[in-house]
C-alpha cells in the first residue's frame, strides 16, 4: 500500500466509519416507500410530525415544481387554502424538493433529511480539522454530532425545520472561523457564512437560525485582551459582509415570511410567560457527566495547544446554551433585549448551541486525553476503555427510530377517506374533531387530493384558526363555526363532514357509515370516521350574491360584527354578502352600510337601535335562487371564476386575508374585498371571467436582492482572478492562510499542502 493511500485512509477512514455508524442508526429511513407512523393519542408511541406536516408540505412543493413548473406559493389542501412558501417552517426550497423529481415523495423527504445529517457531520469534521484537531478525533466530533440526542430526537419527531438548518450550521461556523483567521481569502469565507445561514432560512429554519447567530455573536467576546482593536475590526468587517450576504440570500423567503407573520397569532411575538413554557422535546437534553468532563478537557487542550480563542468561543456557546435552557433570568434577558427573540418559545431549544459547539470540544478533549495518556504504558489501555465507554454511552442514549409504516397501506384501508375522494367532487371536507389541530390528518387528505378546512399547522391567520397563544375571548371563524357548523362550514364549500361519533346537528344528515379502520393502521384514529355527514347548507366554490351590506371600521371590530350577523337565522349567504371595509376604502355600491367602532358621518352606528332595525329590514327581503359561478383551479397559485349574473362574486377562498392575492377581469385589475368573515368578493357583471393569482408580498424584491448578491460576488471574484492583485493572491495560496487581526495563525496540515 502506497504512503499516499495510507495517509488518505488515516485521514478519511475514521470519518467514513463515523458516518456509516450514524447512517446505520437511521437505516429505517432509507426504505423507499415508508414514513414514520403518524401516531394517535390512544397509541403508546409518540408520532412523528414528519408524516402529517413535513411530508404533505413537501408533496405540495414537489408537485408544484416538477409538474406545474412553479414554486408552491399557495397550498390549497390546508385550512381552506393557506400560504405555504412564506410559512416559517415550510421548506419549499430544499434538497427534498429537488429529489422529489426522481424518487417518490416519501423517499425524497427521508433521504433529504438523512443527507443533511451527513452534511452536518462533514461540517463538524471540517471545522475540527480547521482547528488543528487530528483526523481521528475530528471524526469523533462528527460522530458526536450525528448521534447527538438533540439532533436525533428532533429527527425522530420529524422536525425538519430544526434538523436541516442545524446540519448546515457547522459549515457556517467553519466559514466564520476561516474568515476571521485568514488574510487573503477572508471575504470569500465571509460570503460563505452569509450564504449558508441564508440557506437555513430557505430550508425552513427559524429558532435554529437565531441561535446560530448567537453562536456567531459570541465570537466578539474572544477578542478581549491585547490586540483587541485589530481583532474587533476584523470581526466587524467579516460580520458586515456575512450579514449582507445572509439577508440577500434569505430575502426571497424571509421578506414574505415577516409580512406573513404580521397576520398570524404570533404577529406581535409571544409574552414572556408564553415563550418560556417548559416543554421537554428531547429525552436527554443536557450533556452527560462524561461528555461534560471530556468537553472541559477539550477547553483546556485548546488553551494549551491552541487555537485558544476558538476554545473560548465554543465554551461560551455551550455555557450560553445551557444557561438559556435552564436559567430563567438568562432566558428572560434574551427575551427582553434580543431582536426577534419574542417569536421563540421552549427554552430547551437553546441547547442547539450545545449540540453545535459541544462536538468540537469533545473532539479536542479526546485528542487531549490521548496526548496525555499515550506516553504511559497503561495509558493506551485506559484511553481505549474511556473511548469505548464514550461511544457506548452516546449510542445507548441515542433515540430509537419511530415505527415506520407504508402510507399506501393506510390509504387502501381508510374506507372513509377513499369514499370522500370518490364523492367530494372538488368540494372541501372537514373532520369534526379537528380543533385539536396538533393531530391533523394531512397525511392522508393531501395524497388523496382532498381539501380540508383545518389541518396541521404551526401558524395561520389570526382571524381564521384558534391558536395556542390567543388571548381570552379571541374569536376566530373556525372557533365560531362550531356554534353554527352547517352554515359556516357551508360558506367554506364543505359538503362532507367526518366524525368518530353520532352527531345530531341541524343541517348535517348522516350520509353513510363505513367500516372503521383500526387505529394501528389509520392514524390519527379520527381520520377514518366511521360516520360521514352531508351538509345541507354547503355552497359552491363561488356564487353571485345580488345584495351587499357593508361594515366600515377597524379590521378586528368589523370582523366580530360580521361574525355576529353570520350567526343570525335571518342571514342568507345565497342572496346577501357582508363586506369588510376600512375607513380609507372607497365604499362600493351597497344596500346598507354600518359604522363599527368609530363613528362615520352619515352612516348608522353598529349596535344602535337604528342599526338593528335597518339590519333586520335588509335581511328579511325576499330570498333568491342560488347563482353558482363556474370554477377552475389551474394550479396551486391560479384560480378562475366565471360569473353567471350581475352582483357580487363571492369566492370561498381566503383571497382577501392575504395581500398576495390579485385579481383581474379581462386583464384589468380588480379590487378584492374581504367578505363573510374570511372570504373574498368582487363586483362582477354577467359573463365576467375573473382570474386570481397568488404571489407572496415582497417575493420579487427578495429575488432581486439575491440576484444582486450573486452578481456582486461574481464581479468581485472576477476582479480578483483577473487583476494584478490576483497574482499576489495566487502566491499567497502556496502558504494557505495567514493570520489576520490577531487571531491564531493557521498552520497548514500535510494534507492541505499536498
Amino acid at each position: 500500500m502506497s504512503s499516499s493511500l495510507r495517509q488518505k485512509l488515516r485521514t478519511w477512514g475514521p470519518l467514513l466509519i463515523a458516518v456509516a455508524a450514524v447512517v446505520w442508526q437511521l437505516r429505517a429511513f432509507l426504505v423507499i416507500h415508508t414514513l414514520p407512523a403518524r401516531g394517535d393519542p390512544t397509541l403508546s408511541f409518540q408520532g412523528s410530525d414528519l408524516t402529517p406536516n413535513g411530508a404533505p408540505w413537501l408533496r405540495v412543493a414537489i408537485n408544484a415544481v416538477w409538474h406545474e413548473g412553479q414554486l408552491a406559493f399557495w397550498n390549497p389542501f390546508t385550512n381552506a387554502g393557506a400560504p405555504q412558501f412564506e410559512a416559517p417552517e415550510a421548506s419549499a426550497l430544499s434538497l427534498a424538493t429537488f429529489l422529489g423529481g426522481f424518487v417518490p415523495v416519501e423517499a425524497a423527504v427521508k433521504w433529504g433529511a438523512v443527507a443533511h445529517v451527513v452534511v452536518g457531520m462533514l461540517g463538524v469534521f471540517a471545522m475540527a480539522r480547521r482547528l488543528h484537531i487530528a483526523a481521528m478525533f475530528a471524526a469523533v466530533g462528527a460522530f458526536a454530532f450525528g448521534i447527538g440526542t438533540y439532533l436525533l430526537d428532533h429527527f425522530r419527531a420529524g422536525h425538519l425545520s430544526y434538523v436541516e438548518p442545524m446540519c448546515l450550521a457547522p459549515w457556517a461556523m467553519f466559514f466564520l472561523w476561516a474568515a476571521v483567521s485568514s488574510r487573503s481569502l477572508w471575504w470569500r469565507y465571509a460570503v460563505g457564512v452569509g450564504v449558508v445561514t441564508g440557506l437555513q432560512v430557505l430550508e425552513g429554519g427559524s429558532s435554529v437560525v437565531l441561535y446560530t447567530v448567537f453562536v456567531f455573536f459570541l465570537l466578539i467576546f474572544t477578542s478581549i485582551g491585547l490586540g483587541f482593536l485589530p481583532r474587533i475590526l476584523n470581526i466587524g468587517r467579516v460580520g458586515l459582509v456575512s450579514a449582507v450576504c445572509f439577508v440577500m440570500t434569505a430575502a426571497p423567503k424571509m421578506l414574505p415570511m415577516l409580512a406573513y407573520l404580521e397576520l398570524t397569532g404570533r404577529g406581535g411575538g409571544l409574552s414572556l410567560e408564553q415563550s418560556s413554557v417548559g416543554i421537554s422535546e428531547v429525552a436527554h437534553p443536557l450533556p452527560s457527566v462524561m461528555a461534560v468532563a471530556v468537553m472541559c478537557v477539550g477547553l483546556g487542550w485548546f488553551l494549551v495547544k491552541g487555537p485558544s480563542r476558538a476554545g473560548l468561543w465554543l465554551a461560551l456557546s455551550v455555557l450560553l446554551g445551557i444557561g438559556a435552557a435552564t436559567m430563567s433570568p438568562i432566558y428572560e434577558f434574551l427575551w427582553l433585549y434580543i431582536p426577534g427573540f419574542r417569536y421563540q418559545r421552549i427554552p430547551e431549544r437553546a441547547l442547539v448551541m450545545v449540540a453545535l459547539s459541544g462536538p468540537l470540544l469533545l473532539a479536542s478533549g479526546m485528542e487531549g486525553i490521548w496526548q496525555l495518556l499515550r506516553a504511559r504504558a497503561w495509558g493506551v489501555g485506559l484511553f481505549a476503555i474511556l473511548f469505548i465507554a464514550f461511544v457506548n454511552e452516546a449510542w445507548s442514549i441515542a433515540p430509537d427510530t419511530p415505527p415506520m409504516a407504508d402510507p399506501r397501506v393506510e390509504r387502501e384501508a381508510n374506507h372513509a377517506m377513499r369514499w370522500l375522494a370518490d364523492h367530494a367532487s372538488g368540494s372541501r371536507v372537514h373532520i369534526w374533531e379537528s380543533p385539536d389541530r396538533h393531530w391533523g390528518a394531512d397525511n392522508i387528505t393531501v395524497p388523496l387530493g382532498l381539501e380540508a378546512i383545518t389541518s396541521y399547522t404551526p401558524s395561520e391567520h389570526r382571524d381564521y384558526l384558534p391558536g395556542d397563544f390567543d388571548q381570552a375571548g379571541h374569536r376566530t371563524f373556525l372557533g365560531e363555526s362550531y356554534l353554527h357548523p352547517a352554515r359556516l362550514w357551508g360558506l367554506l364549500n364543505v359538503r362532507y363532514v367526518l366524525s368518530t361519533a353520532i352527531r345530531s346537528v341541524p343541517g348535517l344528515g348522516l350520509e353513510l357509515e363505513v367500516e372503521r379502520c383500526p387505529v394501528e393502521v389509520c392514524q390519527p384514529g379520527k381520520s377514518s370516521g366511521p360516520y360521514i355527514y352531508e351538509n345541507e347548507y354547503w355552497l359552491p366554490r363561488g356564487w353571485v350574491a345580488s345584495r351587499a351590506i357593508g361594515f366600515v371600521g377597524p379590521e378586528r371590530p368589523v370582523f366580530e360584527a360580521v361574525l355576529d350577523v353570520l350567526r343570525m337565522p335571518q342571514f342568507d349567504p345565497v342572496t346577501t354578502v357582508l363586506l369588510h371595509l376600512t375607513p380609507n376604502d372607497i365604499v362600493p355600491p351597497v344596500d346598507g352600510l354600518f359604522a363599527v367602532g368609530d363613528e362615520v358621518r352619515n352612516v348608522v352606528s353598529w349596535g344602535s337601535p337604528e342599526a338593528k332595525q335597518l339590519l333586520l329590514r335588509l335581511l328579511e327581503q325576499e330570498p333568491l335562487d342560488l347563482q353558482p359561478a363556474t370554477f377552475s383551479r389551474h394550479d396551486n397559485n391560479h384560480l378562475e371564476f366565471g360569473a353567471t349574473a350581475n352582483g357580487w362574486l363571492v369566492a370561498s377562498e381566503k383571497l382577501a386575508l392575504y395581500p398576495g392575492w390579485s385579481g383581474n377581469v379581462g386583464g384589468v385589475p380588480v379590487d378584492i374585498v374581504r367578505a363573510n368573515g374570511v372570504l373574498g368578493a368582487i363586483r362582477v357583471g354577467d359573463g365576467d371571467v375573473v382570474r386570481f393569482s397568488y404571489e407572496p408580498r415582497y417575493f420579487r424584491i427578495g429575488v432581486g436582492l439575491l440576484v444582486v448578491m450573486v452578481l456582486s460576488v461574481t464581479a468581485v471574484e472576477f476582479y480578483y482572478r483577473f487583476s494584478r492583485g490576483d497574482r499576489r493572491l495566487a502566491s499567497s495560496l502556496s502558504v494557505h492562510d495567514r493570520t489576520s487581526g490577531g487571531f491564531e495563525k493557521v498552520h497548514p496540515t500535510r494534507e492541505e499542502t499536498g
